[in-house]
């Protein structure tokens, strides 16, 4: 299966899970921007960047933050949520700026060894960041912050 085959079950895969919780779902056709979707919450529109990962290094999932098109790093402006699908997991992460912060890559683990490894504030754990509605809630919390400084 090719890289865009994979980016468009990846996409699939998030347009039914925002569909699932009832909001409204539109997809861009021409794949021109670095948005894939948008959903509309009280009256505003929410990008939506999906994206699909396969790179599994020890029980790290490996996220890179690159636009494959314009191979330039994401920024705030492309979008306002990430969605990551993960296919060998079944599972999508979603991320907001807060979590990205300008990195290039990031790194999700969905096996921990031990309690410390679990307790360590250097590791993402990646059930931390399956909840659309979350990463949704941070979303519209910064967007509100912007709004009143």
């Amino acid at each position: 299966m090719n890289t865009s085959q994979q980016g468009t079950i990846g996409e699939t895969k998030v347009m039914y899970e925002i569909t699932k919780i009832g909001l409204p779902v539109f997809r861009e056709i021409s794949n021109t921007s670095k948005t894939d979707i948008i959903t509309i919450i009280n009256g505003k529109c929410v990008k939506i960047q999906c994206k699909c990962t396969n790179t599994n290094v020890n029980g790290t999932v490996i996220v890179t933050l690159v636009s494959r098109t314009s191979k330039l790093v994401y920024t705030p402006e492309d979008f306002d949520i990430l969605a990551v699908y993960i296919p060998f997991l079944d599972k999508t992460v979603y991320l907001n700026w807060k979590d990205i912060n300008n990195k290039e890559t990031l790194a999700f683990r969905y096996i921990v060894n031990d309690n410390k490894q679990k307790n360590s504030k250097n590791i993402r754990l990646l059930e931390t960041y399956t909840d659309f509605n979350k990463a949704l809630e941070l979303y519209l919390n910064w967007l509100e912050h912007l709004t009143v400084t």
